[in-house]
């Protein structure tokens, strides 16, 4: 929904929440005027916002505010960069530096506000490989489990989620600078440092990291890139165990859902694995048997299910991925 008039915000989000919605998320391009009434109205309303921070707004604006949930640890990369007057290839160390000044004290007010925050840290991980070695990126998920109107981005409503080299988002265009390729790899390097400094220290300072991926962007498999994000988070500081947290108890807490923990009066979700976590957190992907809501899957139900989706998605393909397997 895009907002044009600051004085209807207030009016606007009753709405909203009198149809049934939980909270609004904001975007980047959110002028300082509305963002400034949207949370003025949540304050008075108790109706949440979350999603990003807009670009007219700086850090010190966010603290207090009714920003609760943060929808990627990248936009405090963003502020920070503006904060910073903008780095590019030739400033990443100045850059690193002044991130690392400031993640502790950025990690408390995250704590003093009680903010959450989502990770995403495996998807800017990914930027520079997609960037610079799309077949490779493609190679290494799970494509055949994708949507092909997503990959191939055939919708005109989902333009801005191809995944195939000709619709990537992400890819550097075809008459990039040769000599600009090392340098832009240096920037996006460091960019995905930048998030790896801020989730260390917010692992150390305690902060309510909930575990996420913004699945369907290239290239984060719904599920699957669940698995490469906790493997991400504890390259970042985080334990294994704090890593499964936010993956299950920290969510289910957040959103106000009774799973994510097993306890009496809790739904019935449960992954059995066939190796510790707690050891390596890879044996999540060791899984024996779901169950969810109650109901027992085990593996041979699970390896039919994903093999129908293959399928399925085989049948409305236009393009052939078989050299990505």
């Amino acid at each position: 929904n895009n907002v044009t008039n600051a004085q209807s915000v207030a009016q606007d989000m009753q709405a909203l929440q009198d149809t049934g919605f939980d909270a609004i998320k904001v975007y980047s391009k959110l002028s300082a005027d509305h963002f400034a009434a949207f949370n003025h109205a949540a304050e008075q309303s108790g109706f949440p916002i979350l999603g990003h921070i807009p670009q007219t707004v700086d850090l010190s604006e966010v603290w207090g505010s009714q920003l609760k949930e943060l929808a990627h640890v990248e936009e405090l990369v963003k502020a920070l960069d503006r904060e910073f007057g903008g780095y590019d290839r030739h400033s990443t160390n100045e850059f690193l530096s002044f991130v690392r000044q400031r993640s502790e004290a950025i990690a408390k007010q995250l704590v003093k506000h009680d903010m959450a925050v989502v990770s995403t840290l495996d998807l800017m991980q990914s930027l520079v490989t997609q960037k610079h070695a799309i077949d490779q990126a493609l190679t290494d998920a799970e494509l055949q489990y994708v949507n092909p109107g997503i990959s191939e981005s055939t919708m005109p409503s989902i333009r801005v989620m191809g995944w195939l080299p000709e619709v990537n988002i992400y890819r550097l265009s075809h008459d990039y600078p040769e000599e600009r390729l090392a340098g832009n790899r240096l920037y996006w390097q460091a960019y995905a440092q930048a998030n790896v400094i801020l989730l260390e220290a917010m692992a150390e300072q305690g902060v309510k990291v909930l575990a996420g991926t913004d699945a369907n962007v290239p290239v984060m498999v719904p599920g699957f890139s669940l698995h490469d994000e906790l493997v991400a988070l504890t390259g970042a500081g985080f334990t294994a165990s704090q890593a499964l947290y936010a993956a299950t108890r920290a969510p289910a807490d957040w959103i106000k859902l009774k799973t994510g923990r097993i306890e009496a009066g809790f739904q019935a979700d449960l992954l059995l694995l066939d190796g510790d976590p707690l050891l390596d957190i890879n044996n999540t992907r060791e899984i024996a048997a779901v169950i969810n809501n109650g109901r027992w899957y085990d593996r041979g139900a699970i390896d039919a299910m994903l093999a129908s989706v293959a399928k399925a998605n085989d049948h409305s393909r236009n393009h052939h991925i078989d050299h990505y397997h």
